[in-house]
């Protein structure tokens, strides 16, 4: 599992057959599915992979239970078939409709040329089945938001490095400033959850959440931390932007100020700019 989600006793199995449709077209209903779980509190927590009809929703309920899953997206999807042979112990010719255990339903030619084994030749189609679990957050949607590794985590990248220029910057305080602490260089915003306070005050991807009521954050595990800590409270949200649009930003109810925070002094060639404001954290969506 990943992050932290609570059990459920009961999951709602959704099926998704995918079966001759194109694979565009697939990708876009999984993103689309995807923002929308989260949306409503859902993050996913694992999949399962098979191949054979015969293990459709049974296997869903059963990994719905081990995992203590809330949906289980269970999509099917049909490959181009192929061919395969079987030997057998038939010694005559013949030829018939067959079907074997697992798979869908699918007609083979049964033949046999002299006194040997007989041979199946037969076009199979088999139906490969992906299940995706789905859990419930255990931490609170205060602000609303998701960092940009919890993301990552999430769409299956999270072996995959983040090069940002933040990290450089704090790389080169560490080079420059030994044994000091490196400044706070937050936690970056991807995902923005609709009808949260985030949304209303404007929080947009790719700002970066340095402080919550005066707390500074140094990573996405300090960033819940600050927020857990907070929910229920007003307090001050303080995050880095790149935008050219300062207008706009204090139009909607920002105050802005030019960063003291040396990590994002240097940002090139748009330079950061501070945004504060209070927002109320309340601990339900």
């Amino acid at each position: 599992m990943i992050f932290g989600v609570e059990r459920a006793d009961v999951a709602e199995v959704v099926m998704l057959d995918t079966t001759e449709v194109r694979i565009g077209d697939v990708i876009d209903v999984e993103m689309e599915r995807f923002d929308r779980y989260l949306n409503k509190g859902l993050v996913p927590v694992g999949w399962s992979m098979s191949l054979g009809s015969g293990q459709k929703e049974p296997q869903a309920v059963l990994l719905a239970s081990q995992y203590g899953a809330s949906v289980v997206v269970v999509e099917i999807r049909d490959p181009p078939p192929y061919q395969g042979t079987i030997e057998t112990q038939v010694p005559t010719l013949m030829t018939e409709s067959i079907h074997v255990d697992g798979t869908a339903n699918f007609d083979g030619n049964v033949s046999r040329i002299g006194w040997g084994p007989g041979t199946i030749d037969v076009w199979v189609d088999p139906y490969s089945i992906k299940c995706r679990l789905w859990a419930k957050r255990s931490w609170p949607p205060n602000l609303g938001v998701y960092f940009t590794e919890e993301m990552r985590t999430f769409r299956g990248h999270a072996d995959a490095a983040i090069h940002s220029k933040i990290k450089s910057a704090a790389d080169r305080w560490r080079l420059r400033n030994p044994g000091k602490p490196v400044p706070p260089r937050g936690a970056r915003v991807d995902h923005i959850i609709p009808g949260t306070p985030a949304e209303a005050i404007g929080i947009q991807r790719r700002d970066i959440l340095v402080s919550i009521d005066g707390r500074g954050i140094s990573d996405e595990a300090a960033a819940r931390s600050a927020l857990d800590a907070a929910a229920g409270r007003e307090v001050e949200v303080v995050v880095m932007r790149q935008s050219g649009n300062q207008a706009g930003d204090e139009a909607e109810g920002w105050a802005v100020a030019v960063p003291m925070n040396p990590l994002f002094q240097d940002a090139d060639p748009t330079p950061y700019r501070r945004l504060s404001r209070a927002v109320s954290l309340d601990s339900t969506q």
